[in-house]
């Protein structure tokens, strides 16, 4: 029977499977995990760390310090460094979109968030190419010779 949710490329399912619990554990909040980064676009190598990133419900936050205590104990789980980051696409929209578009979801506790949070991240990221088109194509024009 395959897998409910993908695999992280140099991480057994077992431990992918207690990563995630110990996520939900700590984090009972989680609507979603996500896998992103170098183990997921086929660019593992010996220095790569497992990035996570955890979508939470709305107005709830994880504090820096209990992030980082997560974090290592993940590290002890999965055996190798692991980056956790909290999505927010008021914060970092353009973090949030290259999670949506590059990662892999692990874990899902609410689809109708998952999608909500999904739809804005991309809405908002379309946006911010609008707004910024100008400033980009200033910077990407090719000197006048003459």
């Amino acid at each position: 029977m395959p897998s409910p949710h993908p695999t992280i490329s140099g991480l057994p399912p077992h431990t992918q499977q207690t990563v995630v619990e110990r996520i939900r554990q700590s984090v009972p909040t989680v609507q979603a995990i996500y896998a992103y980064g170098s183990r997921i676009d086929g660019l593992l190598h010996a220095e790569s760390d497992l990035d996570l990133a955890l979508l939470l419900a709305p107005a709830m936050n994880l504090p820096a310090f209990d992030l980082f205590l997560l974090a290592g104990d993940l590290e002890a789980i999965a055996g190798c460094p692991v980056d956790l980051t909290i999505l927010d696409y008021n914060k970092s929209t353009i973090l949030c979109k290259e999670v949506v578009t590059t990662g892999q979801r692990i874990f899902i506790a609410d689809a109708a968030a998952v999608a909500h949070f999904e739809m804005m991240t991309l809405a908002l990221y379309a946006q911010l190419n609008e707004e910024r088109k100008p400033v980009i194509e200033a910077y990407t024009l090719e000197p006048a010779h003459g």
